[in-house]
């Protein structure tokens, strides 16, 4: 199985949501206190809040945490997904009526995702995106005593911006808008099989029907209490246990002795974990201007791995031609103008198996004074063939 390991740690801290202190927080003693209470009477139908007016002024409200609202008393481990969403209609509410605007989201509280300050499960939080950044939710504990709440209630606080905007050509006017509050109640059950998918969707490529036909007889061992801590997708590993646990529990436990098991190097067929960085070094043979150079890193010509060119010659080796042949403009001398010279190219045989030991090739090196200008002819203009030239092996 392929892991995003990016997403790893990720999914880890998704299954263990871990609960913290509260914090002590002093509220405004006059906010409006509101609850998705009245709300899941009806999951996914708009309750409209009519005591918000951010009309002239910004308005500051208390929210109470989806905590158990929407739970089955009878079954209160079922599975189910909750969330309570804080909106706005971004028009009047005649306007509304009429079907112009959207809702406009502002904050949400849902069951198994901890807050964005105090981190604990069912948190009012900011809606992801740039669409609420002016917005911030305070929870904890209650430090003092409102209108609305008494000392040591849990709650979360929010202020609301003022709505009404200035209008663009006329400063001096001010465009009121008046807009409607609301707040939602969401509900979902998913299966087992389901909630698993969407594991192995964030931890993985995509899950397999094998994969999820394992993992559910895996979940179905936790919940009855007759597994040991093991996730082995490949095999049942059953030892008796005191007593069963709850659907979060079971699903807890499972996905993260998973994630434990994916980070067990003893489970992978080469026994290690793979590495990209080891991979490209090994495998490293950058392109060079020198052709008597090969890479830095990379294997020598007759070894295994190493690349080849289509070509002979560059620009840059008729430049260090010019300077191993003539001398160096730097040490005295001058480039060589001659414009054509005979030049012989070596053919390298290749055959058998290359070799895996690296080899070392040497750079030539300048000569510390200028060579003496050749007094024989000057090459010919015209490049010839040589015929004595035959093929060298690499081996």
């Amino acid at each position: 199985m392929l892991l995003k390991l990016s997403v790893l740690l990720t999914s880890a801290s998704f299954v263990a949501t871990q609960e913290v202190d509260p914090v002590a927080v002093d509220f405004d003693p006059d906010a409006l206190r509101f609850s998705c209470s009245d709300a899941s009477a009806t999951p996914s139908t708009p309750l409209h809040i009519a005591d918000i007016d951010t009309t002239y002024s910004e308005v500051t409200v208390l929210l109470d945490p989806i905590g158990d609202i929407g739970l089955n008393a009878s079954s209160p481990e079922d599975g189910k997904g909750r969330m309570c969403v804080l909106s706005r209609w971004t028009k009047a509410l005649e306007d509304k009526a009429a079907g112009e605007g959207y809702y406009f989201p502002l904050g949400r509280s849902v069951d198994g995702i901890s807050g964005e300050l105090n981190g604990n499960d069912g948190d009012w939080n900011r809606p992801a995106g740039h669409s609420a950044w002016q917005l911030g939710y305070s929870c904890g504990v209650a430090n003092n005593t409102g209108t609305n709440f008494a000392v040591g209630e849990y709650m979360c606080e929010v202020t609301l911006p003022k709505t009404s905007k200035q209008n663009l050509k006329n400063p001096m006017l001010t465009d009121e808008l008046n807009t409607p509050y609301y707040v939602t109640y969401y509900e979902r059950a998913l299966s087992v099989r389901n909630e698993l998918a969407r594991f192995l969707h964030l931890t993985t490529f995509g899950p397999t029907s094998a994969e999820l036909d394992a993992l559910e007889e895996t979940y179905a061992s936790i919940r009855d209490g007759t597994t040991d801590n093991s996730t082995d997708t490949s095999s049942t590993n059953t030892t008796t246990a005191a007593t069963s646990l709850s659907h979060s529990e079971a699903m807890s436990k499972l996905q993260i002795d998973w994630v434990k098991a994916q980070m067990d190097p003893t489970t992978f067929t080469s026994g290690e974990f793979s590495s990209h960085r080891k991979y490209w070094r090994k495998r490293l043979n950058p392109r060079r201007w020198e052709t008597y150079r090969i890479g830095e890193a990379g294997p020598a010509p007759c070894e295994l791995h190493s690349r080849w060119r289509k070509f002979a010659f560059t620009d840059y080796d008729v430049q260090n031609s010019r300077s191993l042949r003539w001398g160096n403009v730097e040490l005295g001398s001058s480039y060589q103008t001659q414009v054509g010279h005979k030049v012989t190219v070596e053919t390298v045989t290749l055959s058998g198996v290359p070799s895996a030991s690296p080899s070392i090739s040497f750079m030539p090196s300048l000569s510390s004074a200028p060579s003496p200008l050749p007094t024989t002819a000057s090459p010919t203009g015209t490049p010839t063939e040589s015929l004595t030239g035959k093929p060298v092996s690499c081996l």
